[in-house]
């Protein structure tokens, strides 16, 4: 129950309370809001693909592995890259908003 309905409203909750600003530039950096949103999208596939690795076998076990891969990969690495050009935006939002500070020994 707490999943199905609390838990959705407390994600939205957060998701709106972390956004990211604009750099000097006019350089707008993806929100965290936009992250947990597409991550909590993505929680039924993965949940059903773990279901199924379940079936196959025990969690952790080489048939379980097998299963969860061939099920959850293209998931997984969608939101591993998505992880990967938030990370960057962050960075990249963070060193404008500094002023573009040049590197320590100015490299």
């Amino acid at each position: 129950m707490f999943r199905q309905t609390v838990l959705p409203i407390l994600l939205l909750f957060f998701a709106a309370a972390c956004g990211v600003g604009v750099g000097p530039g006019g350089y707008t950096a993806p929100s965290s809001s936009s992250a947990t949103i597409e991550s909590f999208a993505a929680a039924p596939e993965l949940l059903a693909a773990d279901r199924e690795a379940r079936r196959r076998g025990s969690l952790g076990s080489p048939e379980y592995v097998a299963a969860l891969d061939d099920k959850a990969r293209r998931l997984l690495t969608a939101r591993i890259a998505r992880a990967v050009e938030y990370l960057g935006a962050f960075w990249l939002s963070a060193w404008e908003q500094a002023g573009r500070p040049a590197p320590p020994g100015g490299q």
